[in-house]
């Protein structure tokens, strides 16, 4: 028997047009997951009828009424599944480890969270997350995602990456990890608070800035003389919400990244992988559009296509394909927790 069940609000019909003549009515799936709770409750052995009560009465219930304490069995298992799962994030301990999901090469994946948030995943992306009473804290540790944020002022929403942080208690924006010390967001809905810490031995600055809908920007950490890392954060810039958020329909907005770096973005959504064969020509600005996948459109938007080829004896197979431990079965879409 699996232990998680996607019947939800469902499994009282189901049950019930499961032993319905009318079985046509019934979606293989739920039929399937139905069954197999049914199967598991049939593996339980009968106690044995006892001979020191001749005279018992046999109450024999109405048939919807066992019907409907089936459901109602099916529906505590799904809670108690939901429940389990989601513990660590409800859990106050600063020890606790992280809730971990990643997503897949050529994959997205869309997270439910507890509070009522919604994370999407880009693909081959990665986030760690960890509730608290005071705080709901995600990091970003690859790749690019969006976050829907459920609104609660008592318990701002922070996302960590490239050593800085965007703050939030209700809004929507979406946050790519260009490098380890690099990042950038952008405003969907309402305002953020973007923030970096110097790592300097010299100097304890701190940056912050607000950024509100339709606005952009990158922050991090840069590598000074001395070897250290000092915060930055750029400024304001306009920016096209729909071509930013292109990659959630199946789309790639390039608007001056180098070239290089385009390269990485386009091989997350290929099964093969696009090599450049020019190293001279890796921070070449790259402007357009093209659908996820297509890599002959790639040199559709290099001013020389000759620098860049399609290694199709390295297949992207050898990339992370799979979520690390935590992360759950991997989706399309609709994962909810998890």
């Amino acid at each position: 028997m699996t232990d998680k069940h996607d019947l939800g609000a469902k499994a009282q019909v189901t049950f019930e047009r499961m032993f319905d003549a009318r079985t046509e009515s019934v979606s293989a799936a739920d039929r399937e997951e139905a069954e197999a709770f049914w199967n598991w409750l049939g593996e339980f052995e009968r106690p044995a009828d006892s001979a020191a009560e001749p005279d018992r009465r046999i109450l024999r219930w109405p048939q919807p009424y066992v019907f409907g304490l089936a459901a109602a069995a099916i529906a505590a298992c799904l809670m108690l599944a939901f429940t389990w799962d989601w513990l660590p994030l409800h859990a106050n301990r600063s020890a606790q480890a992280p809730v971990v999901f990643a997503s897949g090469n050529a994959q997205q994946r869309v997270i439910d969270m507890p509070d009522g948030s919604v994370v999407t995943l880009a693909a081959d992306s990665r986030v760690d997350i960890r509730y608290t009473k005071a705080h709901r804290r995600v990091r970003l540790v690859r790749g690019e995602a969006l976050f829907k944020v459920a609104h609660n002022k008592q318990r701002p929403f922070i996302v960590s990456a490239a050593g800085g942080s965007v703050t939030a208690v209700g809004t929507a924006f979406d946050v790519r990890l260009d490098h380890p010390s690099k990042a950038q967001v952008t405003v969907v809905e309402g305002v953020v608070k973007v923030a970096v810490a110097s790592r300097n031995s010299e100097s304890d600055s701190n940056l912050s800035r607000l950024a509100r809908k339709g606005q952009q920007v990158d922050f991090g950490l840069d590598k000074t003389a001395r070897d250290t890392q000092a915060a930055f954060i750029t400024a304001r810039q306009n920016a096209n919400i729909d071509l930013t958020t292109a990659w959630t329909r199946g789309m790639l907005y390039f608007n001056g990244e180098p070239l290089s770096q385009v390269i990485d973005t386009v091989n997350r959504y290929t099964d093969q992988k696009v090599v450049l064969a020019d190293p001279a020509k890796a921070n070449m600005p790259i402007y357009g559009l093209i659908t996820q996948g297509d890599t002959s459109a790639l040199k559709n938007l290099v001013a020389q296509p000759n620098i860049i080829r399609t290694d199709t004896a390295t297949q992207t197979g050898q990339r992370r394909q799979t979520a690390e431990s935590g992360s759950g079965p991997q989706q399309q879409d609709g994962d909810t927790a998890p």
